[in-house]
């Protein structure tokens, strides 16, 4: 418990940084809050647009958790086939 409360005061801090939302979005997670963690990658992927493909990788964990599997399967989908080199265990 003491750890979410850091890590909230340390995002209340960072509202701003695409990065460190969208770490925390996955935290929330793993801590089983993922509506929360949804809500706070949206915002990660409106302050960067040019977001790196890893992105889809913490959305679609966000996404599986609340039963949305079509959901989940199109944005680990894309992310294979926007770096295949990346993802060959994910071609086959």
């Amino acid at each position: 418990m003491r750890i979410t409360v850091q890590l909230l005061e340390t995002v209340s801090g960072t509202l701003y940084d695409a990065t460190i939302l969208i770490l925390w979005a996955g935290m929330q997670g793993s801590l089983g809050r993922p509506e929360q963690g949804l809500a706070g990658a949206k915002t990660a992927y409106r302050l960067n647009p040019l977001y790196p493909s890893w992105y889809n990788y913490y959305s679609s964990r966000l996404l599986f958790l609340p039963a949305r599997y079509s959901e989940a399967a199109l944005l680990l989908e894309q992310r294979t086939f926007d770096t295949p080199e990346r993802e060959p265990r994910d071609m086959a």
